[in-house]
């Protein structure tokens, strides 16, 4: 079957050629993903009318929401006059086919690091999404911080009109954007259904992915100074200082765990200590199955929240415990590089670029 991309999908639609679809073209090869959003996002402010009543929906060409998100996003902004809207994503969708061209040793890793991907989701990411919306649709307070996602973001375009666009000074710009939001008391709302999303293909792929996605929670220095520069007067320092620290908390978590998981295994070994190994197989026993086990018990439960009806296999609970250890190690590994980059820009005054990656 002949892959189509994504200009002749939409060239193909029936609809296409009428006012409900627009096809615009960015012009510059150079720009990044955030230079094409805020291109689009230029041509729909200067042409629509009715501002407080369009939402912008951000999605990327391998995105595959669940079909009765429009319809839900609708009756949310209907019910609390919300102004952002976040889905979040489930990263199952290409989850069988990982053994497709590859050995069996990477297949099991690819398949550990999108269950690690979907534990950050559910662990952390929807959290901070309910508790930010919370704080600040109810008290009107700002306490939490919140990161948005480059996927499943839906804006009213009356508030994109006040802000004028997403930042674009960084490697990645979805935290950054979580970040002016909720320092501008914006509520960055929950969507009650899942995107079903796709992690890389190959084992290179999924560590380069890492590498970018590191510089999220790193940059929040950086997210600091451009927002005392653009909303001045918006946030003290303290609050400032206190979103920054929540930022880059989960940076220094990412860099250190997969090296303390592994000294709690070698520390025993090289003192000889063989009791004390059996203490530390069962404390990350314990890590392993809230970790891996009890996300793969709701893997079909998952999948419904994003309209696919996919099952597993038995076999894979057991593996996804025997992998649970080197993939937590492996994903510390990138961001050591990610530092380097970041120190080699500070010398050479060159950014860090983003590499060419699947997803």
């Amino acid at each position: 079957m002949d892959e189509k991309n994504t200009i002749e999908i939409i060239k193909n639609n029936t609809l296409y050629g009428s006012d409900l679809i627009k096809l615009l073209h960015y012009p510059d090869k150079k720009g990044k993903m955030v230079d094409q959003l805020n291109f689009a996002f230029d041509y729909i402010l200067k042409n629509e009318t009715d501002l407080d009543k369009t939402f912008i929906g951000i999605y990327n060409a391998d995105s595959r929401p669940n079909i009765e998100t429009l319809n839900t996003v609708s009756m949310l902004a209907t019910k609390n006059n919300g102004r952002v809207y976040q889905q979040s994503a489930v990263f199952f969708d290409n989850f069988n086919q990982f053994k497709n061209g590859n050995n069996f040793w990477t297949e099991k890793f690819l398949k550990n690091n999108a269950l690690l991907q979907v534990r950050w989701t559910l662990v952390h990411e929807i959290p901070r999404l309910l508790r930010q919306s919370f704080c600040t649709n109810k008290f009107n307070k700002r306490i939490f911080l919140s990161h948005c996602i480059g996927h499943g973001l839906f804006i009213r375009s009356d508030f994109l009109k006040e802000i004028k666009k997403m930042p674009y000074h960084t490697l990645t710009e979805d935290l950054f954007f979580g970040y002016i939001l909720s320092l501008l008391r914006e509520p960055i709302n929950p969507i009650p259904i899942m995107e079903s999303a796709e992690m890389p293909n190959s084992f290179s792929m999924a560590l380069k992915q890492k590498y970018v996605w590191f510089f999220g929670p790193f940059d929040h220095f950086t997210y600091k100074k451009y927002f005392k520069s653009h909303f001045k007067n918006k946030a003290n320092n303290f609050l400032l200082n206190w979103f920054t620290l929540q930022g880059i908390f989960p940076a220094f978590a990412w860099l250190l765990s997969g090296w303390i998981f592994l000294y709690i295994f070698i520390y025993p070994i090289l003192s000889v200590n063989y009791n004390l190994l059996l203490w530390s197989i069962l404390a990350f026993g314990f890590y392993a199955p809230f970790a891996y086990f009890i996300i793969l018990c709701k893997y079909e439960f998952l999948n419904n929240l994003c309209s696919k009806q996919d099952k597993i296999s038995t076999q894979e609970y057991l593996w996804s415990l025997i992998f649970s250890l080197p993939t937590s190690i492996i994903h510390s590994v990138p961001p050591i590089f990610s530092i380097f980059a970041k120190l080699k820009s500070k010398i050479t005054k060159f950014e860090p670029q983003k590499p060419k990656t699947e997803r």
